[in-house]
């Protein structure tokens, strides 16, 4: 679907090129989450399809939210220099970074790609550290639709029976969720999940 580019308001055709070559890139970036549990590289869902996810969710249940959807299409574009990095408990720890150094490794990668988009670099990467910080009410229901949408990929992942445990996600990342409507989207992951495992062990 590719909807990270769109709709960014850039009226420079040059600069939509350079955000172009960042979104080729995420495109083709396996989410390590998956990979490393032993999901398929070919299958996997890629840095760009979890944002097409997030976004999807933000238009149907917060589409009158500003700059919502501008957040999470930016969020992750430092992994199209740095990769798919991760900082979080479940990671193997040969791979795992320290959250400060994950931080700094991908705000250098920011720095980089948004010194190539003119005025709007200045926008974007101050949106960038919005969402990492977490501390705005945006930056806030952003990281938790990013989120949900791992949540809602792993039941997906488990019902289709590839090796990932679901509840993982949900047991980790549910103790972020606040906001009503994703906490309801949630129960919903929860009793799919429920429903597949009594259909599977009859």
């Amino acid at each position: 679907m590719r909807r990270v580019l769109y709709p960014l308001v850039i009226s420079s055709n040059e600069i939509i090129e350079k955000v172009g070559n960042v979104v080729d890139i995420i495109y083709k970036i396996p989410r390590t989450g998956w990979t490393d549990r032993g999901v398929p590289e070919h299958v996997a869902e890629t840095v760009g399809e979890h944002t097409d996810s997030a976004i999807d969710f933000a238009e149907e249940f917060f589409g009158g939210v500003p700059c919502l959807k501008e957040m999470i299409k930016i969020h992750d574009w430092p992994k199209a220099i740095v990769g798919d990095q991760r900082s979080d408990h479940l990671c193997d720890p040969a791979k795992k970074l320290s959250p400060e150094e994950k931080y700094n490794s991908e705000l250098s990668a920011m720095q980089t790609i948004c010194s190539e988009l003119g005025d709007y670099g200045k926008d974007y990467l101050n949106c960038w550290i919005e969402f990492k910080e977490g501390e705005t009410d945006n930056a806030k229901l952003a990281n938790q639709i990013c989120k949900f949408s791992t949540i809602r990929k792993a039941v997906a992942y488990e019902i289709e029976g590839y090796p990932v445990v679901s509840m993982e996600f949900i047991e980790d990342y549910s103790k972020q969720i606040t906001h009503p409507v994703i906490i309801k989207q949630l129960r919903e992951e929860k009793f799919k999940r429920q429903g597949f495992l009594v259909n599977k062990n009859k």
